[in-house]
């Protein structure tokens, strides 16, 4: 009985599993064809962009392209760019940098007459352009926009275009901004790298095996890449400030209270208390200040959203004189960052107290408590609502690690915890993460509440303004690393709790003494160390950034924080892209002159016959050596000859640095000598050796004179230095030939050493020495100053 009941329990149970899986694979299948659809709308909109690019001529746009952000927005402000100018440059640049990134969604190609029209409202002496007048700018693909998808990374929900812009998108056209492209996202946004089924992985600028971050990734790539000068991002765990420091570009996530929700959907609706923002990014602080200037300079966004407070811009704390007092920390005792992590913020706590700001040691208190209340917040239903959403989708490969966690019922978590805590207890920790009922998530939310007071106390009671750390443990790590590495968001998810502002600034980059300390000084203690530091070898020269991070209303803090800190590195970078913009052209120019050698030293190979030539070049080195000793070849051939070989094995290899063309000249003085009578060679060799002969005879007769003089007498004239030697001579305690003997010694010493002296001058001849001495100065130093 008991065995039939079991039989009968299996089997019903293969039944489910059976059609479940039959009915998830039709859904497969109808998911793919929705995909090739949304890219083929992609590449439509792509090939649009290239077409509108194209009818901008090179010059136009290679000017305005190089433009910074203050530079840009003054030519459209004065009208010596125009808007539709601007828009086709940010198409091609965009383009270009998807090449190399994949980090476009779609293009905006409304974008076009957006730009035409704004235009023709300026040709109207009466209109009064708007702040932000025709400056291009780049959106997260979940930012609602009118007409296109927000997809998040699920195949279902592409074809479902928004109807009404989200209230920043409202105010930034009206304030003259033209959204112009789409940037990727992660599949369901709650992870910092960057892929998803529909649009495919966003790659790091500098390396495709590695991602940029997310889940604004598509944005930092895009901006990195100098694709887009200005983008929005989301941040609800570090989505702004993970990709920006992987990047090396810049961005801010003001308090979720600064901009309106309204209409925006995010990775997990009805959630409270850990709230998305948008934020601007870029690669420059400045810019990011400009904006937020800009958006907040009326209380325009309250007035469409009474959820919004009306604060504004506040110009005067930003540019108080007042000095700060910043805790500070390199470890939060939860995920010990890497070397290079740690090293950046101390490199930044010595750049803001050099700007005379006060900086102590501080640190979070409970973090491992506090990320088990960010995780289970942020997934509010234990992960319900994303699961039914991925099992009725493609689930991106790179979020596998994660699904599993969101599909393992809370129970089984729970219970699997207390044995992996024995040799994992990190992990055995989060796994208590999920909530359990809605009673735990209850106290979840009085805790987070608790822990706000806390920090506010704790903060109060030290007078810290700002807190200044490291964004994550590692520079950028490959695109499978994040989903299995989501304990370090630790440094990121903490503010978002909190609800800071916070944001990000790259201040040094990956050196190899970093890669060393990460060798010898990083200890892969659990599965998680070992994975980091695993993930982080072979990223020299790769950005890193640090955080700052205040509390909610005093985002002007973490703006003029940002500004201090990334300002050295930002002038280090603008001072190399100069220093590498003249080597660039001094390559160009090397380049052009070892081609026109080239076509020198072909010229100089065309004069031999080229039966000759062949001749010659079939030679061994031995049977070369002895043509050219019997005269059979001569040393003008060989040369011609070896020009022809070396330009052909040059256009193989790029071997060649330089042809030395005087060689010609060389080969044929020797022939030249090769052709003299042998009795003329056998004078010239007497000549030379008569000359030797004279000039040991000159050394001899130095070395007599010099011994006139008594050797004690002689040693003490030499140890005079020249002051001492010159006051000896005038006062008349030295005589001149004293000094001459004396010399005369030292000379032969010298000459024994390094056969330095071709004639010594006779007693008294010291002007004509000090002569032909000052000559070969002149000469010498006139050659120096031309070369």
């Amino acid at each position: 009985m008991v065995l039939l009941l079991l039989t009968t329990v299996l089997a019903l149970a293969a039944a489910y599993f059976y059609r479940f899986w039959s009915v998830r694979e039709k859904r497969q299948v109808e998911l793919r064809k929705i995909v090739e659809r949304k890219r083929a709308e992609r590449a439509e909109s792509v090939k649009f962009a290239k077409q509108s690019a194209e009818k901008l001529d090179v010059e136009t746009r290679n000017k305005i392209a190089s433009l910074e952000y203050s530079e840009l927005k003054e030519g459209l402000q004065s009208g010596t760019i125009s808007c539709i100018d601007a828009v086709r440059t940010y198409y091609f640049k965009a383009i270009q940098a998807n090449e190399k990134t994949n980090s476009v969604c779609m293009f905006v190609k409304e974008a076009e007459q957006w730009a035409i029209e704004w235009d023709e409202k300026a040709k109207d002496p009466e209109f009064k352009k708007p702040p932000m007048f025709g400056l291009p700018m780049s959106l997260k693909e979940c930012v609602p926009l009118q007409g296109y998808d927000q997809t998040r990374g699920f195949v279902q929900d592409t074809f479902h275009p928004t109807e009404t812009d989200a209230v920043l998108v409202q105010q930034l056209k009206k304030l003259g901004a033209i959204p112009y492209v789409q940037t990727n996202v992660p599949q369901s946004l709650l992870s910092y790298n960057c892929s998803n089924p529909v649009f495919g992985t966003t790659n790091h600028p500098m390396d495709k095996s590695r991602t940029s971050g997310g889940s604004s990734g598509g944005e930092s790539a895009l901006i990195s890449a100098d694709g887009s000068i200005l983008g929005i991002g989301g941040d609800v765990g570090g989505s702004i400030r993970i990709p920006c420091a992987y990047t090396g570009t810049t961005g801010i996530k003001p308090s979720h209270l600064r901009f309106s929700h309204r209409g925006v959907c995010g990775s997990v609706p009805g959630r409270p208390l850990i709230n998305s923002n948008d934020g601007p990014m870029s690669t420059r602080v400045e810019t990011n200040v400009d904006f937020l200037r800009t958006v907040w300079a009326d209380t325009w966004i309250t007035e469409q959203d009474p959820y919004v407070p009306p604060v504004t811009w506040n110009e005067e704390a930003y540019k108080s004189d007042k000095k700060l007092k910043i805790g500070y920390y390199t470890d939060d005792g939860w995920f010990t960052p890497t070397p290079v992590c740690q090293r950046a913020v101390m490199e930044a706590k010595q750049i803001l107290e050099d700007a005379g700001h006060t900086l102590v040691p501080f640190r979070p208190p409970r973090v491992p408590e506090v990320l088990i209340m960010f995780l289970r917040a942020v997934c509010v239903d234990a992960g319900k609502f994303l699961s039914n959403k991925l099992m009725n989708d493609i689930i991106d490969p790179l979020l596998y690690t994660q699904v599993v966690l969101w599909m393992v019922p809370v129970r089984v978590q729970r219970f699997l915890a207390s044995f992996i805590r024995v040799f994992f207890p990190r992990l055995g920790n989060l796994m208590n993460a999920m909530t359990l009922s809605t009673v735990e998530l209850r106290n979840t939310y009085a805790d987070i509440e608790a822990y706000r007071s806390e920090m506010a106390a704790l903060m109060i009671d030290q007078k810290i303004d700002a807190l200044l750390c490291p964004v994550t443990v590692t520079p950028a790590l490959p695109h499978v690393a994040p989903s299995k590495l989501f304990a370090g968001t630790s440094y990121t998810g903490i503010f978002n709790l909190l609800d800071y502002a916070a944001g990000s600034v790259n201040v040094t980059h990956v050196t190899k003494q970093d890669e060393l300390d990460l060798e010898s000084d990083y200890e892969a203690s659990d599965p998680w160390y070992a994975l980091a530091k695993n993930s982080s070898r072979g990223t020299i020269g790769f950005p890193i950034g640090v955080q700052v991070a205040t509390p909610p209303i005093m985002l002007f803090y973490v703006v003029l924080l940002l500004l201090g800190a990334g300002a050295y590195y930002y002038h280090f970078r603008i001072n190399r892209k100069k220093i590498i913009e003249r080597l660039e052209k001094v390559v160009q120019r090397k380049r052009d002159d070892l081609l026109k050698n080239i076509d020198e030293a072909r010229r100089i190979s065309d004069k031999l016959d080229s039966k000759r030539r062949d001749y010659i070049g079939n030679l061994d080195f031995e049977q070369l050596k002895e043509e050219l000793q019997k005269g059979s070849v001569t040393c003008v051939e060989a040369v011609r000859t070896y020009f022809h070989k070396a330009i052909l094995a040059h256009e193989k290899t790029n071997a060649v640095t330089c042809f030395i063309l005087e060689a010609e000249q060389q080969g044929e003085e020797l022939d030249e000598k090769a052709k003299l009578p042998s009795f003329i060679i056998e004078r010239l060799e007497k000549v030379v050796e008569r000359k030797r002969d004279d000039l040991l005879r000159n050394i001899e007769e130095a070395r007599r004179i010099s011994d006139k003089l008594d050797s004690k007498r002689r040693d003490y004239i030499g140890n005079l230095d020249f002051e001492q030697l010159k006051e000896e001579l005038q006062n008349g305690s030295v005589t001149c030939v004293e000094a001459v003997r004396t010399y005369f010694h030292k000379a032969i010493l010298a000459h024994e050493k390094a056969n330095a002296v071709t004639f010594a001058a006779p007693p008294f001849r010291e002007e004509a020495v000090l002569r032909t001495m000052r000559e070969i100065e002149i000469a010498v130093t006139g050659k120096l100053e031309i070369e």
